[in-house]
């Protein structure tokens, strides 16, 4: 794992290589069993969406609650590795220089997996936790471009690029929008779209 720390807009984290080649081989058998119509949900109403002060949702994806799909999460490969976030008593966290790192705790988490094609995209929300850790997954060569984020204030942004492996985490009260995805029509529906495994953090 390669960390860096950041606090000059506001505190984040990045890690890139975030699981070793072995974790994601079981993380990617997962998420090509996973990545079918029939188990992706499509409406954002069902899988907790963000919307503006019209109602209208602000997301185009589909997405799939991991945490209902597995009643025990030792049966998912995801579920299991993913607890590396929390390894050492948080050490990824309490290495930050920041109070909010430094002292955050987290009891309860859920894990959202979301998979974007052609002309999806998030527009500008917030996240309803404390915290919120988005690891990236595609198939390589990528075959597709967009699908970056950007963290941003009333005053400015950062845009983090979406990296293969890579997590970001930082505090959900940040304002944060991905980028529209655009591929060729004859890499959709293969699976090689962009996959997001979103964790939200709260302590309870």
């Amino acid at each position: 794992m390669n960390i860096k720390y950041y606090e000059e807009i506001f505190p984040y984290i990045i890690v890139d290589d975030m699981y070793d080649e072995q974790q994601l081989e079981y993380i990617w058998e997962e998420l090509n069993f996973l990545c079918y119509d029939e188990k992706l949900e499509p409406d954002p109403d069902k899988t907790g969406s963000a919307y503006d002060k019209d109602g209208k949702y602000l997301k185009r994806n589909k997405c799939i609650w991991l945490d209902k799909v597995y009643s025990d999460r030792k049966y998912s490969n995801i579920l299991t590795f993913n607890r590396k976030l929390f390894a050492e008593n948080m050490k990824i966290f309490k290495a930050h220089s920041s109070w909010f790192f430094k002292y955050f705790q987290c009891t309860s988490d859920t894990t959202l997996l979301s998979y974007y094609e052609n002309g999806d995209y998030y527009e500008p929300h917030y996240d309803t936790a404390m915290c919120t850790a988005l690891t990236w997954f595609y198939k390589k060569p990528k075959a597709f471009v967009g699908g970056d984020i950007t963290l941003s204030t009333d005053s400015t942004s950062v845009k983090i690029k979406c990296k293969n492996n890579r997590t970001l985490i930082f505090p959900s009260i940040i304002l944060h929008s991905v980028d529209q995805i655009n591929m060729d029509e004859e890499n959709m529906d293969i699976k090689k779209g962009r996959f997001c495994m979103t964790q939200f953090l709260d302590f309870k």
